[in-house]
């Protein structure tokens, strides 16, 4: 195996030549080995097996994401220079949203008293569900957050009456386009 520091004409290399050579860049510096040879009848462990299932649905979702013009599109828009809307696609597969905040202050547990969700992913947060349920974990209500327009907080107005706020549970889960979703729940 050969290391290259500062190579003018290696400097950052990678991939196969000739079905021969296989450079890698490594903290800095190119390797260079011989095409690595596996065993034919290798069986993947439960966590490679894991791995390469979701690797299979990430390209399974980016096929169909591009095969949808309007979703193309959006990808597309999404994308950085040297990007296609395939490749943001697929990464998007392997990020679920992120609940950043829940605020609370405004919900008096009056009809119409507010929530305020902020979320975010790395392409687009698609759906919020906020469901609000009693400290004896009896559901009160559960419904779908308002969209943000000129803001990034997204809304929920409450629709029932809640008379025991203290210790009433909010649960805000946040969806992203290839159905990912993450859960945050706070006590009042």
């Amino acid at each position: 195996m050969a290391k290259s520091d500062d190579n003018v004409v290696m400097k950052g290399m990678t991939g196969i030549i000739g079905d021969m050579l296989v450079f890698k860049n490594r903290a800095g510096q190119t390797v260079v080995s011989k095409i690595p040879k596996f065993k034919e009848n290798r069986v993947a462990t439960a966590k490679q097996q894991l791995v390469q299932d979701r690797f299979a649905m990430a390209c399974f979702y980016a096929k169909a994401a591009i095969n949808n013009p309007d979703t193309k599109e959006a990808y597309q828009a999404a994308a950085e220079r040297g990007q296609s809307a395939y490749n943001v696609a697929f990464a998007d597969f392997f990020n679920a949203p992120i609940i950043v905040s829940i605020t609370k202050e405004s919900y008096t547990g009056a009809v119409g008293s507010n929530l305020s969700i902020r979320a975010k992913d790395d392409y687009k947060v698609t759906r919020i569900k906020v469901s609000i349920r009693a400290a004896d974990d009896t559901l009160i209500e559960e419904g779908d957050a308002a969209a943000p327009v000129d803001t990034l907080e997204w809304e929920y107005a409450a629709t029932v009456a809640n008379p025991l706020v203290a210790g009433s549970k909010i649960k805000v889960t946040a969806y992203d386009l290839p159905g990912n979703e993450t859960s945050l729940e706070v006590v009042l």
